[in-house]
This record gives C-alpha cells, structure tokens and sequence, in this order.
C-alpha cells in the first residue's frame, strides 16, 4: 500500500515519526494517520501504531507540533465536506481530542489541504479555490494529472480562535498549476514546497524560496529546484525539514 506525508517530530529527545498510510491492513480504511518511534539504532523505527482519530474515511496528516500538548493538523474527508478540509486534534495526557475543523475562511466548500502552523497562529495551507489563475479543480484531468491548479495560502489568527481573509503567496510562488505541500523553516524566511508549474525535471517537484519582505506573505525570490538529489521526473511532494 501507500506511504507518504512524513512528519518527523521530537518530544523529550525521543524521536517520533508521523505518516500517512493509504489502505493498510493494520489502518481502520481508507487513509489512515500512523506514528512510530526511533529505536536506540539511529534511523530505525518501532512498527508503525495507527491514532485513535482514525475512521473508515480520509485522515492524511499534515503536520504535528513539537509543543506540550501536541497539536495535529490534517486533511480530513468525512461525509459533511464536499471535498476534504482541514481538522486540527490535540493530544493530552495520552488522548486524542474529539476533531475540529477550522472554520471558514480556511475551510470551504473546495479542497483545502497539507496544512501547517508557526508560531501557533499563522496557517498554511493548499487549496484548489478559485485565484487569479484559471479555475481547474482538483479531481479533474488537468496538465497530465489530477492535482489541478492548487494554490498556496496563508491566514493569521486573532482574537479569540479567529482567522484572516486567507492571503494567496503571489504569482513568484504560485503558478496556473498545482502547488501542494508548503513547509516553513524554523526562521520563518525560507518555504519549501512542490510545484508543476516552476522549470522541473517532471511533474511535481520541490522547489526552496526566501522571503524578502517579512511583513508581506506575497514577496518571495524565484523559487529553486532543489535539483536531481531530491527531485525525479515522477511526482515528488511532502517534503519536511
């Protein structure tokens, strides 16, 4: 079956790695979120343990915190979203909180997915709602595959769980194409993320930008390939520091 979406993460110097698992025999159905342990051999895990906010329908992970409580962010698809949107779960004292689902104006009645926090109250995310681009929504054939024109956006938090107009990461990030799995570094300047619309070796690549203005979302330098040691001419996305 499928493996994908990995997300390393430490707790206490113990080494935890999160993934999504599509349809295994150990899962509830469907996408399920699975975690596993580094053993005392550097790079080897414990086998994989799915999380109790699994059901028979889509949970992919997207992102989990280093923080006390954990926080985890992921895609979920149950029978009240159209087509997938974001869900955030806490884990305390060993349990899962029941799911939230943020509200709108992230979540909508398109995609939204790959969500990540930083610093707590800022919020990116991928989503196939209409931009400044041609609307090709994800599901339909569109450039080869199915991913259609899925945009990069972020939104900040205020207030008492309230969240600002999503802001679309400007034209230097975002093509007429798919653009999916955003990641921050710890700086908050540099985004990795994948994109079949930038000069690649494929189809999804990933590709590196700096910001260059940080009061502003939308000014990024050219995005990079991140060249033939990461990228192939296959789809390559999920990439996490």
């Amino acid at each position: 079956a499928d493996e994908y979406n990995p997300v390393p993460v430490k707790h206490k110097d113990q080494l935890y790695l999160y993934f999504t698992g599509d349809n295994r025999l150990d899962g509830s159905g469907d996408e399920d979120i699975f975690f596993s342990k580094e053993l005392q051999v550097k790079m080897t895990f414990s086998k994989p343990d799915p999380i109790l906010i699994n059901t028979k329908q889509q949970e992919a992970v997207t992102y989990v915190s280093n923080t006390n409580p954990v926080t985890l962010i992921y895609y979920g698809h149950y029978s009240e979203d159209l087509k997938g949107n974001l869900y955030k779960s806490k884990l305390e004292n060993g349990i899962w909180s029941s799911r939230y689902k943020f509200p709108q104006p992230i979540n909508s009645h398109h995609f939204e997915g790959d969500g990540i926090l930083y610093n707590d109250n800022i919020l990116l995310f991928v989503s196939d709602r209409p931009s400044e681009n041609a609307f090709n929504p994800k599901g339909e054939l569109f450039h080869g595959d199915y991913w259609g024109n899925t945009d990069i956006y972020v939104s900040i938090k205020y207030g008492n769980n309230n969240w600002t107009e999503p802001i679309n990461l400007g034209p230097e990030i975002n093509t007429a194409f798919a653009e999916r799995s955003p990641s921050l570094s710890d700086d908050g300047l540099t985004l990795y993320g994948s994109s079949d619309g930038h000069p690649g070796l494929g189809r999804l690549d990933v590709f590196k930008s700096t910001r260059t203005n940080t009061a502003d979302w939308s000014s990024w330098t050219t995005p990079q390939n991140m060249g033939v040691a990461i990228n192939t001419p296959f789809n390559d996305l999920g990439y996490k520091i």
